[in-house]
């Protein structure tokens, strides 16, 4: 693609935004992908839940 083209398209995806609406969606992006990441390994929670399994409960 064109550079000048692909410059125009993003400044017309850009103006579709108001910066606020951008901002809040780019926090709830980040708190849906931070909330899909798997318990550590070695952490209380992850411990617990290999405790469980383990045990069969």
């Amino acid at each position: 693609m064109n550079s000048k083209l692909k410059q125009a398209e993003e400044q017309k995806r850009d103006a579709c935004w108001e910066p606020g609406e951008r901002w809040r969606v780019l926090q709830a992006t980040i708190a849906w992908v931070d909330s899909q990441q798997k318990v550590p390994r070695n952490s209380p929670t992850g411990c617990l839940k290999a405790e469980q399994r383990l045990l069969g409960k």
